[in-house]
């Protein structure tokens, strides 16, 4: 697949998931299961869900195609992992070579996803919809021949995102009965969204990233918008509209939405908004005003469930911005006299100046300064926080391992000393429960897709375990009571979330009684006295507050009544009930007395939970053994086309190959083919394996350098002809943590040398790479630094040194990096040895020309050449890919004095791509942009590049 072309597939596939491209290492022990259709690979610790989900992929597979209407005869390479401790999954619909990832976590209860009957089920059902869906081939010529091009059939190249997403949200509830279709959150979601007038647009349903929950509208709203298209013109209507756009008359979306409709998408979407609104404000005028207390603080975007400390003093939540940090906020829960006498002196002098002006109306109480905050630092999200005293809170961050894969991990925050203690590392814990009079705390820990609850020591780290670890029953939100001898978590068992209660010294579990039809949303709170329980259920599409005898002496009693959703109840000083109030710019807090809800508080009798489709006979799966796995070895081998070159000052390169690898990126090998003016010419294999922690790799090459079509005053000596053919052997090593790397690299090679100039001879080089990077977010700031270190020998004793240094500084929106590199060689006797300083670099030539190499794009290769150099760098960095910057180069011989400075300024984009080998792409880089020279050879020229380079 050309270059150009597999960028525009990755960007447009990246449409279908919410998540990045990551995986577990290819060195761990990878296995496989094979059935008739799919070949599951997963790591070896991973086997017993990678079992689970196989067995019942088949039968996955024929009940999704006979739900669509189509079945596709593809062997599917699904990936079981977990690199985020995050549920989800992912589906790349290209013909002939369809792929799945499955994450191993599990959703916990107050999740958007965490309505389901299985969670395997649930996961393998949705994203089998999207292959099945997307997969449907065209019937038309020229659009068969397109696909054969791109590998996308015409569902995904002409469905919206709200389509694509939607779709598989529809099957997902049609054929499991549960998920987001039935889930109470959707219902709620919707109602309120509704109520206040805030449904997105049409133009907003598949992408707004600047609402709450606006890419999850996708899902939400646009599942529910084709649930209604189908009660409206009858079951089969959504399969008819995948026959019109894969017809062979040639029909764009809405055409073909219009044939099955009888009008456009948008005509039909705004009908349908109409009567969701007409619904919920229906439902508003029969239920009347909302029941839930007062709101305490008017919040924006997601947050955490508040946790009040254990004298009732001061409370703590998670804040979250659109935009920026996420904070832990430290707020005394007393009244803030001193907020509303502030208010009140402004508006008093405001009044003063003006009597004619007038008074604003408040809607929501005074913004409450924080007693003390704790910001996240960069790319770091904070949960579950919880007082383990009156002076420390532990939370969960998700810290990366030396390979990257995330990790949940417990912290420890003194909120009079800021001080912040990392207690355990790579734990998998979550949701922790501190335990009253101990430095312990009852967390969940989801590992290798097995769930159980465990005791954790913040002291010393040491582990015990409560339940069992188990696929199939997923433990989730702990909570001890205030004594510390009684425990209460929401167990998923038998298809749903059940509220269990447990004596800690006696190590007995108890299910406790809820109205029927109730599911358990999120962490059990605890009342003083150890004997009640307040806790959110899920009914009839309302999601609540209750209040719930543990020892079942008292009916369940409702303590709110909402049009949105209320959750996370924590109980504060004088048994004020806190909580979160579901609103469309985000969770607000709200707080309420408990013994001022009157007893009688009921939900609508017989309301019918807004949006929710009716439910269809679910089919049971057939489960398969899928018998013993083997090993992965470097599995199997699939190609690729390639394509990249580019264009730079004095040169011309157009470089066209084939990739040989697997899915899991145990092994890779690129032929690539050259043919260029002014750089390299020729041919290299490069192979790559990551089956051991060291990465190896080959490089054999054989390339002619052209004279390049340089400027004229470009020294004679410099402007060479020459032919290089040789094999490179490298290695290297690297570790990542959250705030930078280490890399080492050593590489050498045998090469033979020819020139109509100089004698042909035959050379030997050995390098050593050390490379690092680090980060520091000091408050608002980011401060980061970065370095590399190449050394080489070679024959003739010709040795060499290439250092480069790069400091940065700024905030998130705006910042500057500044850069500095030396290179020297020593005892050159050819011309050939000397740094150049030019050009761009080519997959064909060896990694060991670092050292005598200097990419600057806006200069031909050779521009300016010597056995000493140094350069300078700068550049501005905001949101936006586009970076303007400043560089000056000088190159010298050793004994001739240092060379007159090169300087040049232009825009760049330069982008890393990553090696993703799901989808057959190599790791490489694109860079574009254009200079003017400003001071040296040829000052006032401007150039321009753009360069495409696979295998770096």
């Amino acid at each position: 697949m050309r270059a150009p072309r597999r960028l525009f597939v990755t960007l447009l596939l990246l449409s279908l998931i919410a998540i990045p491209i990551v995986a577990q290492a290819p060195s761990e022990e990878w296995m496989t299961f094979e059935t008739e259709h799919y070949r599951v690979h997963f790591p070896a610790e991973m086997e017993a869900w990678a079992r689970k989900v196989t067995s019942r992929l088949e039968s996955v597979r024929e009940i999704v195609g006979e739900k669509i209407g189509f079945e596709t005869d593809e062997v599917i390479d699904v990936l079981v992992m977990d690199p985020m401790s995050t549920a989800n999954g992912s589906a790349w619909p290209f013909l002939g070579r369809a792929r799945m990832v499955l994450w191993a976590s599990p959703p916990d209860s107050g999740s958007v996803i965490g309505t389901y009957n299985d969670w395997v089920d649930l996961v393998t059902i949705h994203e089998q919809a999207h292959l099945t869906h997307l997969l449907i081939p065209s019937r038309r010529g020229i659009d068969r021949l397109f696909s054969a091009y791109t590998r996308l059939g015409p569902l995904m190249t002409k469905s919206p995102r709200w389509v694509i997403e939607g779709y598989a949200t529809v099957i997902e509830g049609e054929l499991t009965g549960s998920g987001r279709p039935q889930s109470d959150l959707r219902s709620a979601i919707l109602r309120e969204w509704a109520r206040a007038g805030r449904l997105p647009t049409y133009g907003q349903l598949s992408s707004d990233s600047r609402s709450f929950l606006g890419m999850s509208m996708a899902y939400l709203t646009g599942s529910a918008y084709l649930e209604w298209l189908q009660q409206r013109e009858g079951p089969e209507s959504l399969k008819n509209l995948w026959r019109r756009m894969s017809a062979r008359q040639g029909r764009s979306f809405s055409e073909a939405f219009r044939g099955v409709f009888g009008e456009s998408p948008e005509t039909l979407y705004a009908r349908f908004l109409a009567e969701l609104i007409h619904e919920a404000l229906s439902l508003e005028e029969e239920i009347g005003p909302d029941v839930q207390g007062a709101e305490w603080q008017d919040l924006s975007w997601s947050t955490s469930a508040p946790d009040v400390s254990p004298d009732g003093s001061r409370l703590v939540i998670v804040e979250r911005q659109r935009e920026g940090r996420s904070k832990l906020v430290v707020w005394k829960t007393g009244d803030d006299d001193e907020a509303e006498e502030k208010f009140n002196e402004r508006l008093e002098k405001i009044l003063e100046k003006d009597p004619l002006d007038v008074a604003p109306v408040l809607r929501h109480p005074l913004r409450r300064d924080p007693e003390y905050t704790l910001e996240a630092p960069h790319d770091v999200e904070l949960h579950s926080p919880r007082w383990l005293n009156g002076d420390e809170i532990v939370y969960v961050r998700f810290e990366p391992d030396s390979r990257g894969v995330l990790h949940p991990d417990l912290f420890v925050w003194s909120v009079e000393t800021g001080a912040v203690r990392r207690a355990t590392r790579g734990g998998d814990f979550r949701d922790p429960a501190p335990v009253a009079g101990t430095r312990d705390v009852i967390a969940v820990r989801n590992r290798h897709g097995f769930s159980q609850l465990v005791r954790v020591s913040l002291e010393w780290g040491e582990t015990i375990e409560i339940t069992e670890p188990s696929i199939d029953v997923v433990a989730s939100a702990p909570s001890v009571s205030p004594a510390g001898d009684r425990l209460a978590f929401v167990e998923h068992r038998s298809g749903r979330w059940r509220l269990v209660v447990g004596d800690l010294r006696a190590d007995s579990m108890t299910e406790v009684t809820l109205p029927e039809g109730a599911t358990v949303i999120g962490t059990p709170e605890w009342t003083a006295d150890g004997e009640r329980i307040y806790q959110a259920l899920g009914r009839q599409g309302f999601i609540e507050i209750h209040e719930i005898d543990v020892d079942g002496s008292s009916p369940v009693r409702l303590l709110t009544r909402s049009l949105g959703a209320s959750l996370g109840p924590a109980i504060g000083g004088g048994e004020r009930l806190f909580f979160l109030s579901l609103d469309p710019d985000g969770l607000d807090l709200h707080v309420l007395d408990p013994a001022s809800v009157e007893d009688g508080l009921r939900l609508p009798e017989n309301a019918t939970p807004l949006a929710r489709p009716p439910l269809t006979d679910v089919v049971a799966l057939e489960l398969e053994d899928p018998g013993a796995p083997e090993p992965y070895g470097f599995g199997r081998q699939e190609l690729s086309f390639l394509t990249g070159g580019g264009r730079a000052a004095g040169q011309e390169t157009f470089e066209a190959g084939v990739r040989i690898g697997d899915v899991v990126g145990r092994i890779e090998t690129l032929v690539i083919g050259s043919i260029s003016d002014g750089r390299a010419e020729g041919g290299a294999i490069l192979a790559r394996t990551q089956r051991w922690p060291v990465e190896l790799g080959t490089r054999i090459y054989s390339f002619s350098l052209e004279p390049t079509f340089a400027p004229s005053d470009t020294p004679s000596t410099l402007n060479l002809e020459e032919e290089r053919t040789g094999i490179e052997a490298m290695a290297s090593w690297d570790r990542l943590w959250r705030d930078g790397f280490v890399k080492v690299g050593l590489s050498g090679l045998f090469e033979e040398r020819g020139s109509p100039v100089f004698d042909d001879d035959s050379l030997w080089r050995a390098g050593a790479e050390i490379a690092g990077r680090r980060r520091w977010s000091p408050g608002s700031m980011r401060l980061g630094a970065g370095g590399q270190l190449l050394a080489t020998t070679s024959r003739h004793d010709l040795t060499g040194l290439n250092a480069a240094l790069e400091l940065g500084a700024g905030t998130e929106d705006f910042g500057v990096l500044l850069g500095g590199r030396i290179a020297e060689v020593d005892e050159v006797i050819d011309p050939r040895d000397l740094i150049r300083v030019g050009g761009l670099q080519s997959v064909l030539e060896p990694s060991t020309d670092q050292l005598s190499r200097i990419d600057e794009p806006a200069l031909s290769l050779g521009s300016l050449a010597g056995d000493r150099y140094e350069g300078v760098s700068g550049e501005l960095r905001w949101g936006g890919p586009l970076r303007p910057f400043w560089s000056a180069h000088r190159a010298w011989m050793d004994g001739s004095g240092k060379g007159d400075w090169t300087e040049l300024a232009g825009l760049r984009v330069s982008v890393d791509i990553p090696a993703m080998p799901i989808l057959a792409i190599p790791r490489g880089a694109l860079e574009l942009g254009a200079a003017q020279i400003l001071k040296g050879a040829n000052a006032d020229d401007i150039e321009w590049w753009l360069n495409v380079r696979w295998g770096n």
